[in-house]
């Protein structure tokens, strides 16, 4: 099977994940390996209290794509944890994830991938159960108080290309929410 030639970043969002981040690690490694040649991990510590960035440390040596840690000095919150981890990926595609506990299948990484062959610059997918209900709320609130009109949601792991993530990365918007920065890039 020939693997693809593009290089893969994976930006993923960690806050107290001892339990699952080694096994999520593997799993997500096996999958990207088998359909990509060059990828590698940035794993956002976003101030773990717990053995989440010894676990990192252990599974990392396992793993066959590179793995970068930023640690995060005090909490930021998963937004701004996870810009500063794209500030570092250098992948002609950027995964975002926000969280190794997830609902959906690995195989989902190669399917947003060719999606966005298909000549879409940020392809998102939707957690299974709709999300939780505080992101429920927080959409909710968002479309009725904003003039903007847009139709933000939950979404578990985004796919962004280079172009249009330099775009989100060199904007001058004061405010950092991911989402509504991809829709007013026009990407």
């Amino acid at each position: 099977m020939l693997k693809e030639k593009s290089f893969i970043s994976v930006v993923i969002y960690l806050h107290n994940n001892e339990h699952v981040i080694s096994d999520f690690l593997k799993n997500l490694d096996d999958k990207l390996n088998q359909h990509f040649d060059v990828y590698d991990f940035t794993l956002v510590n976003d101030f773990s209290t717990d053995a989440s960035l010894e676990q990192i440390r252990a599974t990392a040596s396992q793993l066959l794509g590179n793995v970068t840690i930023v640690n995060m000095a005090w909490m930021h919150g998963e937004e701004l944890a996870i810009l500063a981890g794209k500030d570092s990926a250098i992948g002609d595609f950027v995964y975002e994830i926000e969280s190794p506990e997830n609902d959906w299948d690995v195989e989902l990484i190669w399917e947003l991938y060719t999606k966005a062959m298909e000549g879409f610059d940020i392809v998102a997918a939707t957690p299974r159960r709709g999300g939780r209900l505080i992101s429920k709320l927080f959409y909710r609130l968002f479309r009725r108080i904003s003039h903007l009109h847009m139709d933000l949601s939950t979404e578990s792991i985004t796919l962004i290309s280079r172009r249009a993530l330099n775009s989100v990365l060199m904007s001058k918007e004061k405010f950092r929410y991911r989402k509504l920065l991809y829709k007013l890039t026009g990407f």
